[in-house]
């Protein structure tokens, strides 16, 4: 699961390198144990630039 430490980073609005990766690490674990299509992440990304 995320780490306390990281959170409070990304709360901060200062995240560190390690807590990217640590984030990064954990959505693919997680993506990779429940099967989600890839598809479902970059979506996001994509209704983003539409709006903007």
């Amino acid at each position: 699961m995320f780490k306390t430490e990281y959170i409070n980073e990304l709360i901060s609005g200062q995240l560190s390198n390690d807590g990217y990766k640590h984030f990064v690490s954990v959505v693919s674990g997680f993506v990779r144990k429940y099967n989600w299509p890839k598809s479902i992440i970059v979506s996001s990304e994509i209704s983003l630039r539409e709006v903007l």
